[in-house]
């Protein structure tokens, strides 16, 4: 008998309960708890004696039951049946197939391939990659979207979704030769299990960085569920592993005779619930096959074989659960392991999709679920299969894990196309000002209509800039109202401005934008690096700001760098490159920050002077001398520059924009100079 596993995707992101700002009124039980009804996604496989799949079914063939207790006919909201083409159960033909509705032809089937470098063995490494490139170029098909996705220190998006075999061969073969890509620890299993016979001391530290790593890596796939609940209909993610153990270090616990070791079910608990939130299904790989890495080294010493069969029987064991956990299923005691290919796409091909209207309070409960068949629907010995269970996750729970995973695999979420910027824009302290700058397209935003002239909507911006431990230096949350005239400009844009103040050194900007209304989200990471500032006194870098007519400027979340908050249709932005267009209204700016000691007063002025050349060096344009006999600013000790480029005032060309600054404490002039190019 097979066990039965349930297909369900609690409608959080592809099919999401409304914003609680749209959200219809909710209902109200005793004790004034607050309940809120989604759609609950019931992905249910029906095989034969023969493993074939058994189509034609209707909904009134199926019984859901909750916690229990049968769903009433009116809870199920949506039926549909997914087929490559319709296909009665073997030998059988009942009244509701002839009423069944039309299959779909050639369902999209999304797989995501999914190497876990961190916990393979130098031998599964190389037989993953071979029969994951041998089995894509021979059965993708067109209607096939194949992900490739690998982790070792960090997750990293090898190819995105592609239906070109050729590609995804060529990426493998790249991945082969790419030596980043093995895991020393990993490949080096065999030798460090026997080195433990020799040197017990070592086995507490083998098995606490076996632990370490367990976590790290079932953290990191737990972290790329949201990114993939999105996809319409069933997905299937393809883990190959052979370390990965439900119980990390049980070899090394067997060679010590001690008893059982830490364990990894709550960890796998969490990733199992997130899958089965996102739609996804597990189809774990044992990637050594039939071999054992562990025991073959030292094989003649009599504790190692025992040691070994453990550390293999926990290894599969979490495999299994991880596939019967999500509706998926576990190859193992095979060296074709690319057969799993097989085996999802078979599962991809023909399914049945129920809405089960759940009503819930977002306890993060789990319910339990059954699925049956009336009796007479198919023939006997045929097996249904579905995923156990659905959790109660609240419309914020649901959110906040989405940005999470968005801010976690950027890569991943491109349903709006992001772009992002940082500027050091001024010294603070020992530190500096940064302004951070995301932009999107307003036409990527879910829009709705508010009166006769007016579309509104909005966008919640959430990011953090990371040093290279990981640690946050800052973070931002943005929640934005767009609201912008009907039919506008199709180039118009969103950009949300923020910023904070951060010491020099290297960082990663990762920011996400996620539509408030339909949860689709874009996020990017990008490298910045923050020098410190040099000796007073100094000029800093010019940086170029235009006027973006079509742009709705939200700048919010930057008192720490003296940015104002406020909504500006057509303000002035900063360009990380001093690029412009012809007739573009634009300013440059900078900083004066002279020596302490040396401000400019009545008995000592600063002058600064500003000059635009064109081609050859010639003046363009040239800016009153500014004579500076105020006090800086109190808290950067600076002085805020801006010259204004009137609109029209510059044909196309390349420009230099220089600058020269005397007075009083400084020995030699201070220039800077800053290339801008108008189009």
């Amino acid at each position: 008998m097979m066990n039965p596993t349930l297909w369900l995707l609690v409608a959080g992101l592809l099919w999401q309960a409304p914003a609680p700002d749209t959200a219809p009124p909710t209902a109200r039980v005793d004790g004034a708890e607050k309940i809120e009804v989604s759609l609950v996604l019931v992905d249910v496989i029906v095989r034969d004696r023969k493993d074939h799949p058994v189509g034609g079914l209707t909904r009134d063939d199926f019984q859901l039951w909750v916690d229990g207790k049968p769903a009433d006919r009116s809870e199920i909201e949506t039926f549909e049946e997914v087929c490559e083409a319709p296909a009665g159960p073997s030998g059988l033909e009942t009244a509701s197939m002839k009423q069944a509705a039309v299959s779909v032809p050639a369902p999209q089937r999304s797989l995501v391939v999914y190497l876990d470098f961190s916990q393979l063995s130098f031998q599964g490494r190389m037989m993953a990659l071979a029969s994951v490139k041998t089995h894509i170029l021979e059965r993708i098909h067109d209607g096939d979207q194949v992900m490739i996705l690998a982790f070792k220190d960090n997750l990293r998006l090898i190819q995105d979704f592609t239906s070109d075999a050729a590609l995804l061969a060529a990426t493998i073969d790249e991945l082969k030769q790419d030596r980043t890509t093995i895991d020393s620890t990993a490949a080096d299993a065999g030798n460090r299990f026997c080195g433990a016979l020799d040197a017990p001391s070592l086995v507490t530290g083998y098995a606490l960085e076996e632990e370490t790593g367990t976590r790290k890596s079932l953290a990191a796939l737990q972290r790329i569920m949201p990114s993939l609940a999105a996809l319409k209909g069933r997905k299937a993610l393809l883990l190959f592993t052979d370390q990965l153990r439900i119980e990390p270090g049980a070899e090394y616990a067997q060679l010590a005779q001690r008893g059982r070791s830490s364990t990894m079910e709550t960890s796998l608990l969490h990733l199992t619930r997130e899958a089965n939130a996102a739609g996804v299904s597990i189809y774990s790989v044992h990637a050594s096959g039939l071999g054992n890495p562990l025991a073959l080294p030292c094989q003649g010493a009599k504790p190692s074989a025992a040691a070994a069969s453990r550390g293999l029987d926990s290894a599969l064991e979490a495999e299994a659960t991880l596939a019967l956990e999500t509706g998926g299923r576990a190859l193992q005691r095979t060296n074709d392991v690319g057969a799993v290919l097989d085996m999802a796409q078979q599962d991809l091909s023909c399914y049945y999709l129920m809405g089960y209207k759940a009503r819930g309070v977002g306890n993060d409960q789990r319910h339990n679920v059954r699925v049956t068949l009336r009796e007479g629907a198919i023939p006997r010995g045929a097996t249904v299969r579905y995923r156990p269970y659905y959790t109660d996750q609240s419309f914020r729970d649901r959110r906040e894990r989405l940005v999470r995973s968005a801010l976690e695999a950027p890569a991943l979420f491109n349903k709006i196309p992001v772009s992002v910027e940082a500027f050091a824009i001024g010294p603070a302290g020992t530190g500096r000002r940064v302004l951070v700058k995301a932009s999107v397209p307003l036409r990527s935003l879910s829009l709705l209509p508010a009166g006769r002239s007016q579309e509104r909507g909005r966008a919640l911006l959430r990011g953090e800039l990371t040093d290279a431990k990981g640690a946050a230096a800052c973070s931002f949350d943005l929640d934005s109202p767009v609201s912008v005239p009907d039919g506008g400009e199709p180039s118009a844009s969103l950009v949300m401005e923020t910023g904070c103040v951060a010491e020099p050194g290297s960082y990663d900007l990762t920011l996400a934008v996620i539509d408030a209304e339909t949860q689709e989200t874009g996020a990017r990471r990008e490298p910045v690096h923050l020098g410190g500032s040099p000796p007073r006194p100094f000029v800093t870098d010019v940086s170029l700001w235009t006027r973006e007519r079509d742009a709705l400027v939200v700048t919010s979340g930057g008192g720490a760098i003296g940015l104002k908050e406020g909504l500006e249709l057509g303000a002035f932005v900063p360009r990380s490159q001093r690029r412009m267009a012809r007739g573009q209204e634009a300013r440059m700016s900078f900083l004066v920050c002279p020596a302490p000691e040396a401000a400019a007063g009545a008995d000592g002025p600063l002058s600064v002077r500003r000059r635009l050349l064109g081609e050859g060096g010639a003046t363009v344009a040239s800016f009153d001398d500014r004579t500076i006999q105020e006090p800086p600013d109190a808290e950067t000790g600076c002085y805020q520059m801006v010259d204004a480029i009137p609109a029209g005032s510059l044909g196309a060309g390349l420009y230099r924009f220089d600058v020269e600054v005397t007075g009083r404490g400084i020995s030699a002039p201070l220039t800077a100079s800053a290339d801008v190019m108008v189009d």
